[in-house]
């Protein structure tokens, strides 16, 4: 089993129904094990007589997708395109991943301070010691390399990714306060003692997309 550290890289604040980016971008001089995302805010639910139903895979689905990509001299590198709820259904292949989920239990009208923990894998699990590296996204392959997010508009009842039906008004503000807005941090899970020279960047982008489809088709089949 890999060694590694954590090391925080930045929030994407929340932009109702925009496409939103790390500030900077992720940092070149990673290999990365993936990322590990923390979504936070609070949903305010007032007026209105109906209540509507929570998100049941909420409150993950404010954010309708999620894309790692990059870009150097041959053109641009895809490895992780799907709706972020998806990733929960793979997390059970990887160890030590944080699980934290304080999410939405009611329509009703009042606040709702929310937290969802997801991982993004950027690597294979499972290979033996000798061979996982040769796994792992090597950011210095790369001349830019980001994560995007297409946030839904939250405010929106039955599209907005938090409650359908109800006629109440919604409303979004960061946790535990009635200003601001929600965030996603976004935190790089780097490997220690990791020799540049051994990495394939292909590996993982054809895995990836593989790994992802059959375990969310496995999971809608049981």
């Amino acid at each position: 089993m890999l060694d590694y550290r954590e090391s925080k890289i930045g929030n994407i604040d929340y932009q109702a129904g925009a496409m939103a980016y790390l500030k900077n971008g992720l940092p070149k001089d990673f290999a990365y094990l993936g990322l590990q995302c923390r979504l936070t805010g609070r949903l305010t639910i007032s007026g209105g007589t109906t209540s509507g139903t929570p998100w049941p895979e909420g409150p993950i689905t404010l954010a309708r997708r999620l894309r790692v990509f990059g870009t150097k001299k041959g053109g641009a590198v895809e490895m992780i395109n799907t709706p972020p709820e998806d990733l929960l259904q793979i997390e059970h292949y990887f160890e030590n991943v944080l699980q934290e989920t304080a999410g939405i239990s009611s329509g009703a009208a009042a606040s709702y301070d929310f937290i969802q923990s997801f991982f993004v894998p950027l690597h294979v699990p499972g290979l033996l010691d000798a061979y996982a590296p040769l796994s792992l996204l090597p950011g210095w392959f790369f001349d830019d390399l980001q994560i995007e997010i297409q946030w839904r508009d939250g405010s929106q009842v039955n599209d907005g990714g938090l409650i359908s039906a109800g006629d109440r008004a919604l409303a979004l503000t960061a946790y535990g306060s009635g200003a601001g807005g929600p965030t996603l941090s976004v935190v790089g899970i780097q490997p220690l003692n990791i020799d540049r020279n051994v990495h394939n960047p292909a590996l993982f982008k054809l895995y990836s997309k593989t790994l992802v489809t059959e375990a969310v088709e496995g999971a809608r089949k049981e």
